[in-house]
C-alpha cells in the first residue's frame, strides 16, 4: 500500500466535546466512530484500488487498509483488461466463476467503509468528510432524551449530516472518487 498520511479520528473529538457538555468521553468516541462507518457505507466514497496477480485458485483475499471492509467494487473487476463476473464473499473475498492462468492481473477498485474500532484513516479523506462526521456524531449524541446533552439543535446537525452525505454521494462518481483514485489515494493507503 501506498505511503499516505493518517489521521486519528479522535481527531475530532475537539470539534464535538464542546458542543455537548456532560457526556461522557467513551460515548463520544464510540459515537464518532459509528457515525464515520455510516457515512463511509452510506456515501461509499472510501476507494482503493487493487490489484492481484493470480494463481489457479478461484477465491482470493482482498488486500485492503487494516481496519475496514469491502462493502463492494466500482464495478466490474478486469482480468488483464477483459471485464468478468464475481462475487463478493465475507466483505475481504472476491470468488470468479472460473479458475484463471497463473499470472493475470486482477484488477478493480474497492469500495471501503471503517470498523467502528478503527484508529486512525487517510488524512485526506477524513479532512474532506471531517464537517459531516461531527455532524453526524452531535445528532447522535444530542438526540438521546432523558440525558443532560439532550438538545433539540440535533435536527440541525442532522440536516447538515445528511446534505453532506447526499452530496457526498452526488460527487461519488465526479471530483471525490477522482481525487481519491488519483490524487489523494494513488495505489491504495
Amino acid at each position: 500500500m501506498a505511503d499516505v498520511p493518517a489521521a486519528e479520528i479522535r481527531d475530532l473529538l475537539n470539534l464535538v466535546v464542546p458542543r455537548i457538555p456532560h457526556c461522557p468521553l467513551n460515548l463520544v468516541k464510540q459515537a464518532c466512530a459509528e457515525t464515520a462507518r455510516r457515512f463511509f457505507t452510506e456515501t461509499r466514497c472510501w476507494l482503493e484500488s487493487v490489484a492481484i496477480t493470480t494463481t489457479t485458485d478461484k477465491v482470493y483475499t482482498i488486500g485492503r487498509t487494516s481496519g475496514t471492509d469491502v462493502i463492494g467494487l466500482t464495478e466490474r473487476p478486469t482480468l488483464d483488461e477483459v471485464s468478468i463476473e464475481y462475487t463478493l464473499l465475507n466483505r475481504d473475498k472476491i470468488e470468479l466463476p472460473y479458475a484463471p492462468e497463473t499470472g493475470q492481473t486482477l484488477a478493480f477498485e474497492a469500495i471501503l467503509a471503517p470498523w467502528i474500532s478503527i484508529v486512525d484513516m487517510p488524512a485526506a479523506l477524513l479532512n474532506a468528510f471531517a464537517d459531516a462526521i461531527v455532524a453526524g456524531t452531535l445528532a447522535r449524541l444530542m438526540r438521546q432524551r432523558s440525558t443532560p446533552w439532550y438538545s433539540d439543535e440535533w435536527k440541525l446537525f442532522e440536516q447538515d449530516y445528511r446534505m453532506a452525505v447526499g452530496d457526498a454521494s452526488f460527487r461519488h462518481g465526479q471530483e471525490d472518487a477522482y481525487l481519491a483514485r488519483n490524487v489523494l489515494l494513488p495505489g491504495g493507503w
